[in-house]
């Protein structure tokens, strides 16, 4: 994805000293910084990530069950929803599933480093809605069965699904196929370059 931003926003990387995709406040910026320290370019987050979204994703991606590291001590996510729907400080959510860990958090909120408030499951789900019907909703039925018509291996969970299968998901899946195969080879990205000036007209 870095290379298609670079001809996407015409921008030659030996010129560039730094990047980084999110930078100053939430959601941030995309920021390329030259070697005279200069910004070249800044693009707003959503102005750039939702064009090129599902482009330069990987395949297993979509065949991931798992959205909030539930195997992890600790994970952290954007929370865009509700009162932090206009945060632009940079508000993470973090879901931490040991003591060892929760001690941390708690020395680092008594000497300051960081401020915590209690939220609830339901709040952290709505903030992560379309993830979460794709990880845990019919989304991941339509990724295995896709996987299935095209003779393609799949993982095998001890886990069943907890969807019945949709078939526009199944259409969501075959787009999303579509564009991982443009996204792939360089030859093709005007195409990605034509839908997201569509999109912004």
């Amino acid at each position: 994805s870095q290379e298609y931003l670079l001809y996407r926003y015409n921008i030659n990387k030996n010129e560039i000293k730094s990047f980084s995709y999110r930078d100053d406040g939430c959601m941030g910026y995309m920021k390329f910084i030259n070697h005279d320290d200069k910004v070249m370019k800044k693009i707003p987050y959503l102005s750039y990530y939702i064009p090129m979204r599902g482009f330069f994703n990987t395949a297993r991606c979509s065949l991931c069950i798992d959205h909030y590291g539930e195997l992890a001590d600790v994970c952290f996510g954007d929370i865009c929803v509700g009162e932090y729907a206009k945060d632009t400080v940079g508000v993470n959510s973090i879901i931490v599933r040991n003591h060892y860990w929760n001690n941390l958090l708690k020395q680092a909120s008594d000497k300051g480093y960081v401020t915590i408030n209690k939220i609830s499951s339901d709040l952290i789900n709505s903030s992560q809605g379309y993830i979460f019907r794709h990880k845990k909703g019919p989304g991941i039925v339509a990724a295995f069965m896709l996987r299935k018509i095209l003779l393609k291996r799949i993982p095998v969970y001890d886990i069943p699904f907890i969807s019945n299968f949709q078939f526009k998901y199944l259409i969501r899946e075959i787009h999303n196929y579509v564009s991982r195969f443009i996204g792939k080879y360089p030859s093709l990205w005007f195409i990605i370059k034509i839908l997201d000036n569509s999109e912004s007209c």
